[in-house]
């Protein structure tokens, strides 16, 4: 949810209104690893888990003026 609020709080700065951002938290509920739990390195670990971090963006009909 942290790294999704900190995407909008970009945006936002960059001049998107407020009103046309949505955002919501799915990385707990819709992983894209299998959680690995076979990783035993930390760095390792943190790499397996990148993917799992991660912000989708959306842009629907914007036109800049």
């Amino acid at each position: 949810m942290q790294r999704a609020l900190t995407v909008k709080n970009y945006l936002m700065n960059q001049g998107i209104a407020a009103d046309k951002l949505s955002f919501a938290s799915a990385g707990e509920t819709q992983p894209v690893t299998n959680g690995c739990f076979d990783v035993q390195d930390r760095n390792a670990l943190k790499a397996c888990l990148q993917a799992d971090r991660r912000v989708d963006v959306q842009i629907l009909g914007i036109k800049k003026p």
